[in-house]
C-alpha cells in the first residue's frame, strides 16, 4: 500500500472510530438552528453506516484438476458529514481477513494454471498475502445543489462499463471528478474524468492506466502473451452520459467512454415497458436494445504490439437485446447478444463487469469477437417475503480457442446454468442477508486435448455462500 494511502486510511479510521462517540454524546440540532459554519456540528450530526461480510467460495474443477476454496471475512465503515451549504465530506475504509483457504501460489500440477475465482477474495497482486488486508475506499468531497451533485475524490461509480462489480470482498472504485445533473425530469446528465482506480480484489489505489492488466492479460492478436500491465500511457478515463426518458419513447441512454490514447467506446441503450392492462398486479411486457461501437485510439496504449492494450486500427461492434414478461414479483426474460467478427470487444476487467443482457455471474464475454450468445432468466422477488431468487441458463458460441485475433483468453464455447437465492432476515437479525450462488459451466467447444483450456473455464462448478450485515 502506498504511503499516501496508508496516511489517508489511518486518518479515515481514526475519524470513524471517534465519530460514533460524538453521535451518542451530543444532541441533534433542531431545524430552527441557523446554518452557520460549525465544525463540531458538521461532524457530530453526520451519518454512520457499515457492512460486515463473510464469504465462502469453492471451485470444483473437472476430475484430475485442482479444486480451490476460500473462507474470508471483512468489514467496511462509511461516514457522511452533515451537509453545510451543499458541501459534504464522505469517508470510508475496510479490511479483509482470511479464515481458511487454498494455497493460491501453487499452480495446478497438470496445467500450471493458478486459481481464477477464489483468490479474488483477497489480493490478486500478492497471492501469498491473505492475513489482514486494509483498504481506503471512499474519501471525497461533494457539492449538492437542487437535483445536481459534483464529487471530487475516491468514490463508487455505477455505469454500464465502469462499475463496482461487487462479487467478491472488495468492489471496484474510482478516483476523480464526476458529476450528476438533472436539468429536467426527462433528462439526466453525468460524467467526469477518472485518474485512479482501486480494482476489485485489490487493496491498493493505482493510476487508471497502471491498473489495467492486474487481472490476467491474455494473448495478443498474434497469439503472444500480452504484456500491457505497467506499459500503457494514458491520462485516464473520461465518461459522458446523456439519458432521456419519456412515457412514450421509454428510457434511452447514450454513454461515451474515452480511455485517452487507448480506446474509444460509444454505447447506446433503450428500454421500455408495455402494460397489458391497467389492473393492479397485471402483467407487463418489457424490451431492451443495446449497441456498442469501439475503436482503437492512436497505438492502443503502446507502440510495441506486445505491450499495447488494443491493436492499432481495430474496431468492434456489439448488439444485445431482451424481451421479458412480468407479473407482480415474477419475471421471465430472454436475451441475445451478437459480437461481430470485426474485432474483440474490450474494456479493462479491473474496472467493471459486462453490461450485456446475456451476462451470467462468474463468466464474461469481454475479450471476444464473433460471439453468438443466448440466455434466459426466471426471477422472483415477492414483496412481502424474505426470499428472492433467480435461475439463469445460457449458451455461448465463441470463436475457436486458437483464433487469437478474436479470443483473447482462450475461452471455449460453453453452456452455463446459474442459481442465485437470497434471504433477508428480520426481527432481531434485521439487516442480515444471506446469498447462495451456484454457477455450472459445461464445455461446448474443441479443447485440443489441452487441459489449460478447461481448468477454471469449463466443466466446473463454482459455489458461493455469502452473508452480509448492513447497518
Amino acid at each position: 500500500m502506498r504511503v499516501i494511502d496508508k496516511i489517508s486510511l489511518f486518518f479515515t479510521i481514526s475519524l470513524l472510530l471517534t465519530v460514533p462517540q460524538g453521535l451518542l454524546a451530543q444532541p441533534r440540532n433542531t431545524p430552527s438552528e441557523t446554518d452557520s459554519f460549525s465544525l463540531q456540528r458538521i461532524f457530530r450530526d453526520g451519518k454512520l453506516s457499515g457492512n460486515i461480510r463473510q464469504f465462502n467460495m469453492f471451485t470444483d474443477n473437472a476430475p484430475g484438476l485442482t479444486d480451490y476454496f476460500a473462507v474470508a471475512a471483512g468489514a467496511s465503515m462509511r461516514y457522511e458529514t452533515r451537509p453545510w451549504k451543499g458541501l459534504q465530506m464522505v469517508m470510508g475504509g475496510g479490511f479483509v481477513k482470511d479464515i481458511a483457504s487454498s494455497d493460491f501460489t501453487r499452480p495446478d500440477p497438470v496445467t500450471g494454471a493458478l486459481d481464477r475465482y477464489d483468490a479474488g477474495l483477497y489480493e490478486l497482486r500478492e497471492l501469498d498475502n491473505k492475513g489482514f488486508l486494509p483498504r481506503l475506499e471512499e474519501l471525497h468531497l461533494q457539492y449538492r445543489w437542487k437535483r445536481n451533485r459534483l464529487i471530487l475524490g475516491k468514490q463508487i461509480l455505477k455505469t454500464p462499463l465502469a462499475n463496482p462489480q461487487d462479487g467478491r470482498m472488495n468492489p471496484s472504485m474510482f478516483d476523480g471528478l464526476y458529476g450528476y445533473f438533472e436539468p429536467s425530469g426527462k433528462i439526466h446528465l453525468e460524467g467526469g474524468w477518472l485518474w485512479n482506480a482501486a480494482p476489485r480484489s485489490t487493496s491498493q489505489w493505482l493510476g487508471t492506466a497502471e491498473s489495467m492488466g492486474i487481472y490476467p492479460q491474455g494473448l495478443t492478436e498474434q497469439g503472444l502473451k500480452s504484456d500491457y500491465h505497467g506499459n500503457i500511457g494514458s491520462a485516464g478515463l473520461f465518461v459522458v452520459n446523456l439519458g432521456y426518458t419519456t412515457p412514450v419513447l421509454g428510457k434511452m441512454a447514450f454513454w461515451d467512454y474515452y480511455i485517452e490514447n487507448v480506446l474509444h467506446t460509444a454505447f447506446f441503450q433503450w428500454e421500455k415497458s408495455f402494460g397489458l392492462t391497467r389492473a393492479a398486479g397485471a402483467s407487463a411486457l418489457h424490451a431492451g436494445l443495446m449497441a456498442i461501437r469501439q475503436d482503437a485510439v492512436a497505438s492502443g496504449g503502446n507502440t510495441d504490439p506486445s505491450k499495447t492494450y488494443v491493436a492499432p486500427g481495430s474496431k468492434s461492434w456489439v448488439f444485445s437485446s431482451y424481451a421479458a414478461w412480468s407479473q407482480e414479483a415474477v419475471r421471465f426474460q430472454l436475451n441475445t447478444t451478437r459480437i461481430t467478427a470485426d474485432g474483440r470487444f474490450l474494456f479493462p476487467r479491473e474496472w467493471g463487469r459486462d453490461p450485456l443482457f446475456t451476462f451470467l455471474p462468474r463468466e464474461r464475454n469481454e475479450g471476444l469477437g464473433d460471439v453468438w450468445a443466448f440466455s434466459g432468466q426466471l426471477s422472483w422477488r415477492p414483496h412481502n417475503s424474505p426470499f428472492s431468487g433467480q435461475i439463469g441458463m445460457g449458451h455461448y458460441r465463441l470463436p475457436d480457442v486458437k483464433n487469437y485475433r478474436l479470443n483473447k483468453y482462450g475461452l471455449p464455447s460453453y453452456n452455463q446454468l446459474n442459481m442465485d437465492l437470497k434471504y433477508r432476515f428480520g426481527g432481531r437479525l434485521e439487516g442480515l442477508e444471506s446469498q447462495v450462488l451456484i454457477a455450472w459451466k459445461k464445455n461446448a467447444g474443441d479443447l485440443y486435448n489441452n487441459e489449460r483450456y478447461r481448468i477454471n473455464k469449463v466443466d466446473m462448478i463454482n459455489y458461493n455462500l455469502v452473508f452480509n450485515y448492513r447497518f
